[in-house]
């Protein structure tokens, strides 16, 4: 193995935990449209078909199938949107559930997962989706329509171009991955890569505070496990923003607070209020940090 994966042991021994990049997951998870049926009935209706499911937190569910959970009536007709558990926690640290009639915008939103758990905790709120790449339109689309989601507006650009003013703000960003959601990461990536990623990774925070009202929130994201593109950002994004703790019981139980320093560097202790998600036999890699304008 590279210096990437001794570099990822050291990240793991900072929370006295052992890597293991032999993980594999046993299950699909899922997110339920409760804008369409409730958690419970569409539980029932593929423990009908033999699967084993279960919920596991709200609007989502973790299940065993010998069929293709792709390919089912419940997720043609939009039921349900097939998503890592990972990816599911960044719309609950956000903002709870709400009827209001909020702003919300999505920076970086194909293939869509996390623009329809936003559409679905907020089924009120109009929300703007971003996707700057047209080869990545088509995803977006489909998945939008085939979920039945009708509050949200998809703009073809740059995210560094928004405009606008919005209450709640989404960054996904653009980052480097990690070696349990592509095969061979471990040969593909160099350590100047994360350098790179990380000066877009600023830009799109600086476009996200001029599109943000006075006290508007912002959840930050990667599903890297670099400290280039997530305390390293955070720690540039406290001139900027104030860092907030995130209360969500269900993000609390399966993270860790981020770290502080890693190798020569040391980062402004407020820092450790964002989350890392460990990669387990449930979970991805995951970074999440919650963000107020000053």
């Amino acid at each position: 193995m590279n210096n990437l994966f001794e570099r990822h042991k050291k990240i793991y021994k900072y929370y006295g935990k052992k890597f293991d990049n032999n993980t594999k997951h046993s299950f699909t998870s899922i997110f339920i449209n409760t804008n369409l049926i409730k958690e419970q009935d569409l539980i029932k209706q593929l423990k009908d078909n033999k699967a084993d499911i279960k919920q596991y937190f709200y609007n989502s569910a973790i299940v065993k199938a010998n069929f293709s959970l792709a390919s089912t009536p419940q997720y043609l007709s939009g039921l349900y949107y097939i998503q890592e558990l990972s990816s599911q926690l960044c719309s609950r640290a956000l903002l709870k559930p709400t009827k209001d009639s909020i702003t919300i915008l999505d920076m970086c939103a194909s293939p869509g997962g996390k623009t329809i758990n936003l559409s679905v905790i907020a089924p009120n709120a109009k929300i703007t989706a971003i996707e700057k790449f047209k080869t990545r339109l088509p995803a977006l689309y489909t998945n939008l329509n085939r979920m039945l989601v009708n509050n949200v507006d998809v703009q073809v650009i740059d995210a560094v171009e928004a405009t606008g003013k919005y209450d709640f703000i989404l960054l996904d960003a653009p980052c480097s991955g990690n070696f349990m959601n592509e095969k061979q990461w471990y040969n593909k990536r160099k350590l100047n890569d994360f350098n790179n990623r990380q000066k877009l990774q600023k830009e799109l925070l600086l476009t996200a505070h001029k599109v943000m009202k006075k006290d508007s929130i912002l959840v930050y994201s990667t599903c890297s496990l670099e400290p280039e593109e997530n305390e390293e950002v955070i720690d540039f994004a406290l001139e900027h923003f104030e860092i907030l703790d995130i209360k969500d019981k269900v993000v609390l139980e399966n993270s860790y607070p981020a770290m502080t320093d890693f190798e020569e560097k040391k980062y402004n202790p407020k820092v450790k209020k964002a989350r890392r998600i460990l990669h387990n036999n449930k979970f991805t890699p995951f970074f999440i940090a919650k963000l107020r304008k000053l």
